[in-house]
């Protein structure tokens, strides 16, 4: 995280090449960032002049922290997005042994369906064919009956 700006730096009113402490001289100009001149990115031309080295050391980290920011900021997105990908492939993995379950029990359901039809049209056949031999031993039964008492 970048360090706060601090308060610009004021330069002493002497030179410490003099000897001369006796003779204040005027401070000279700073050149440093104003605050509606801000620089652009990808200003051209000369580099800037700073106020003093800290201050040129301290926008320095400043670009420094930011341009490592950012590819931290873009690997935190990045591990966010695979975990929300590995939840959704787990959650799709789920879904499709659900699938899987289900259609293994329609299909044997199906089976079970088709196998239960048969049988009953079997049953109904049984049904049938005794019903008629039913009928036929009761008509053989009335004839008997009848050829006892007619006779």
């Amino acid at each position: 995280m970048p360090r706060k700006p601090g308060p610009r730096q004021v330069s002493l009113p002497f030179d410490a090449s003099d000897g001369d402490d006796a003779a204040p001289q005027p401070a000279p100009p700073t050149v440093g960032p104003s605050d509606d001149d801000t620089p652009t990115p990808a200003q051209r031309g000369r580099p800037r002049k700073w106020a003093s080295e800290a201050e040129r050391k301290r926008a320095y980290r400043e670009r420094l922290a930011a341009d490592l920011a950012e590819p931290d900021r873009l690997r935190q997105e990045l591990r966010n997005a695979r975990r929300r990908l590995a939840g959704r492939d787990a959650e799709l993995a789920r879904l499709r042994r659900q699938l899987d379950l289900a259609s293994r029990q329609m299909a044997r359901l199906d089976a079970d369906a088709t196998q239960a039809a048969a049988t009953r049209e079997t049953l109904e056949q049984q049904v049938e064919y005794f019903r008629t031999r039913a009928v036929r031993a009761e008509n053989l039964a009335d004839e008997r009956r009848d050829e006892q008492d007619g006779r």
